[in-house]
This record gives structure tokens, C-alpha cells and sequence, in this order.
């Protein structure tokens, strides 16, 4: 049986997320505080709406408009970097609307008929955060042309240690990597 819209809205508050239900169109939004990465508005936020594809068998978690491309003079150096970033960490992907510039960052997770874990969930959501860690990196490159990995500070301990207990959860980093693997993104760098 698919996941409903219901369920996911029942499974992200046992994840202590304080998610609205969009009802008009089937997804879950929440706004989440950041300590480097700025939205439109400059504000340190990030946007992940939850929605369910494929008549519930798919779950994605996206943050839009992350960035805008449009006017960008180092607008391939910016998707080089969004690039190498989305190879090195698992599950995130950038996604480029080309029409209007609109950087978007997705991660997808397939369930069929099976169900979502809280876990699994967590660890959706903090991959779409990894975007307030790599900020340096795409904004650098935005604006020098310059790809510079290094500029990514480790997150906040706070957040490494609740990754790093999911991780655990999961049965390691290497676990993570075969799961990676497995869903054909390749296996992470480490």
C-alpha cells in the first residue's frame, strides 16, 4: 500500500517537525533555521516542502529557489560546484530550471509499496540541509567563477551529532554509501 499525504504528515510530527499541511496541493511545507545559507529575502532560512509522487510510492523532499542562475556571470562554474557537491553527499541533487534560473535541491526516496521510516525521513531532511553547509562553495563560485570545496565549514556540532546518530542508526557510513549506491546515484566520496 502507498503512502498517503496523511501518514507523512503523521510521520514527520514523530520526527518533531512542525510541518502545515498544504491541502490544495497534497504536500507538507516547514521553514527551517540556518546558520550560514539566506534566502531571497536574507533571512537564514531554508523552505522543504514534502510531497508524494506516483500515487504515493515516492517520496521528495525540496527546498525551491534556492538560488537563481539568471544573471549569474559564473553560471557554469556555480553548476559545476552545485555539481561536485551533489556527487560527494549523499542523496542531495540540484535542479536548474532553465527557463527562469531557479536552482532547486531535491531528495528523492523511492518506497513503492512499502512505507516511509522517521529515520528515513530525518535523513532526507538533513541532506536538503546540507545546502546551509555548502552555501560558501555555491556562492563563491556564483561570484568568482572560483570552485572552492574548502570554504564549506563543518556544520554545527548540534547537527553533525544528529546526523551522525542516524547514520549510526542505519547501520554506518558504509551502509549509507550501498543505500547511495543501491539507488543509483553512485557511492559518495568520502
Amino acid at each position: 500500500m502507498a503512502m498517503t499525504i496523511s501518514e507523512l504528515a503523521e510521520l514527520s510530527k514523530q520526527a518533531g517537525y512542525n510541518l502545515e499541511v498544504v491541502p490544495d496541493d497534497s504536500l507538507l511545507h516547514g521553514s527551517w533555521v540556518t546558520q550560514r545559507y539566506r534566502d531571497s529575502d536574507g533571512d537564514l532560512s531554508l523552505q522543504i516542502f514534502l510531497l508524494l509522487l506516483d500515487d504515493g510510492e515516492y517520496v521528495v523532499a525540496v527546498s525551491p529557489r534556492v538560488y537563481n542562475l539568471n544573471g549569474c556571470s559564473h553560471r557554469a562554474a556555480a553548476i559545476e560546484a552545485m555539481t561536485r557537491i551533489a556527487y560527494i553527499t549523499p542523496y542531495i541533487g540540484y535542479e536548474l530550471d532553465r527557463e527562469d534560473g531557479e536552482i532547486r535541491v531535491t531528495v528523492e526516496f523511492p518506497i513503492g509499496s512499502g512505507s516511509l521510516t522517521v529515520e528515513q525521513l530525518k535523513i532526507m531532511v538533513a541532506a536538503v540541509l546540507w545546502v546551509d553547509h555548502y552555501d560558501p562553495v555555491v556562492r563563491h563560485a556564483m561570484k568568482t567563477g572560483e570552485i572552492r570545496l574548502e570554504l564549506a565549514d563543518e556544520p554545527p556540532a548540534e547537527d553533525r551529532s544528529e546526523l551522525d546518530e542516524l547514520v549510526a542508526k542505519i547501520g554506518g557510513l558504509d551502509k549509507l554509501r550501498e543505500l547511495a549506491a543501491a539507488r543509483g546515484g553512485g557511492a559518495p566520496k568520502s
